[in-house]
């Protein structure tokens, strides 16, 4: 095993019975807003030998894990896509979520991940001394509906590397 954990969060598009009934899309509405939103095929782009993997292995229509906890401090949470997502990407409701409703999929689905990576990072910590973690995204060429500003309306690059200075030493990129 190698220092790399490959986080991808957005490839599936598993929706648990459990939760079926709370979205009130159509079965094929519902097929339609899963083309738009998952990232295809990301598990067979970052097929990295040697690398551990962070799956989640339920649609983020159901539970986002890159969403903080608390909507309060959840920007996209306004677009009605925090951790639990109540509207489409076009801003029609996806599903009503009472508190408890919510706090359910906090506790079965949100909380579990998070132990889950966190967990596989200390052991790849405890190995190497050092942790790279790939967030493994794709995205559709043109921006969907809840993304477009002035800033979005052009064509998307074909590869996008983010990199953020609170996570990792100016070491990173050189």
């Amino acid at each position: 095993m190698i220092h790399i954990l490959i986080h991808i969060p957005h490839s599936s598009i598993k929706i648990p019975e459990k939760y079926r009934h709370q979205i009130t899309l159509s079965d094929f509405e519902l097929a339609d807003e899963l083309l738009k939103m998952t990232d295809h095929y990301v598990d067979d782009l970052f097929d990295i030998p040697g690398c551990t993997v962070q799956y989640n292995p339920n649609s983020r229509l159901v539970m986002d894990p890159e969403r903080f906890r608390d909507d309060k401090e959840e920007l996209m949470s306004r677009e009605g896509m925090g951790l639990a997502y109540t509207k489409t990407s076009d801003g029609k409701t996806l599903r009503h979520l009472t508190d408890l409703e919510r706090e359910d999929i906090v506790r079965l689905l949100y909380d579990p991940y998070h132990e889950e990576i966190t967990n596989k990072v200390d052991t790849i910590l405890s190995r190497h001394n050092k942790c790279l973690i790939i967030d493994a995204h794709s995205f559709p060429s043109r921006p969907l509906p809840y993304e477009h500003n002035e800033e979005t309306e052009s064509d998307r690059s074909d590869i996008c590397l983010g990199y953020s200075n609170y996570h990792a030493g100016s070491n990173l990129i050189k």
